[in-house]
């Protein structure tokens, strides 16, 4: 690696160890400077966890797209169980709480052993660390560990679906019954159902759940409904929705999932 390129990297690091006010005096990554870290240039296809170290970054090849580098990057956690890989494109820009967390020059691959992470993201959660975090964007950084980090409840997605037939979607029993399918698929246990029938059109039904609910409204002159699905413990919401979407053969759908 020439010294140009290493030398940058080591000043992000700097940056990144910095106090900082507008983050309630916290540095973007406080156990920054005091882990064992070593850089090293590698291309991508050879990037692996390395014993030793709590953080390896590796600067890899700046002619990767981000689409690219992401997809390694989640190829290589399904692999290595043991460690956690973070991709830092070149192009990208990420904040918390207006201060720049990326190193905005070259595309880098972090890896680090992923017990070790998730103990250190646990102990930020007891001070006011993420306070300063946008929630879109710890949830998306802190992935699986989020209920890890925070004890969330369970899982709650948002659904949207549109250009359904409208018949379809008068149809409330023909709609009970792939929502039915679903929350079975889920392994999730049904308490009691209730379906309300508008005129002239539309239908709301409303499963009960052990593990919360399942619910949704249509709008037959719209060609769309929503739905909501509130799972807790270990059982998985997009497994429900997934089953809907593919059971209507939706083009054009939306989903958000929060953890609550």
């Amino acid at each position: 690696m020439n010294e140009k390129k290493n030398k940058y990297i080591l000043d992000w690091i700097t940056k990144l160890s910095e106090i900082r006010p507008e983050l309630g005096n916290f540095a973007v990554c406080p156990y920054a400077s005091a882990s064992k870290f070593i850089i090293l240039e590698e291309e991508l296809r050879k990037v692996r966890p390395r014993v030793g170290w709590d953080v390896v970054i590796y600067a890899v090849e700046d002619d990767h797209d981000s689409d690219f580098l992401y997809a390694m990057v989640d190829d290589y956690n399904r692999v290595y169980k043991t460690h956690k890989f973070i991709a830092d494109h070149r192009k990208s820009k990420t904040f918390i709480n207006g201060v720049q967390t990326n190193n905005g020059k070259y595309n880098l691959v972090l890896c680090q052993p992923k017990e070790d992470l998730t103990e250190a993201r646990k102990k930020l959660a007891k001070t006011k660390y993420y306070d300063y975090w946008d929630e879109n964007y710890l949830e998306e950084v802190l992935e699986d560990d989020f209920d890890k980090v925070f004890h969330s409840m369970g899982k709650h997605l948002l659904l949207e679906v549109y250009d359904v037939d409208s018949d379809t979607l008068n149809d409330y029993q023909f709609m009970k019954d792939i929502f039915f399918n679903g929350i079975i698929k889920s392994k999730s246990k049904i308490l009691n159902t209730i379906i309300h029938k508008f005129t002239p059109h539309g239908v709301t039904i409303l499963f009960a759940l052990a593990e919360s609910h399942v619910s949704l409204h249509t709008w037959p002159e719209k060609g769309c409904f929503t739905a909501d699905f509130y799972t807790c413990g270990d059982k998985d919401p997009e497994i429900i929705a997934k089953y809907v979407i593919e059971a209507l053969k939706s083009k054009k759908h939306r989903i958000r999932l929060l953890n609550r």
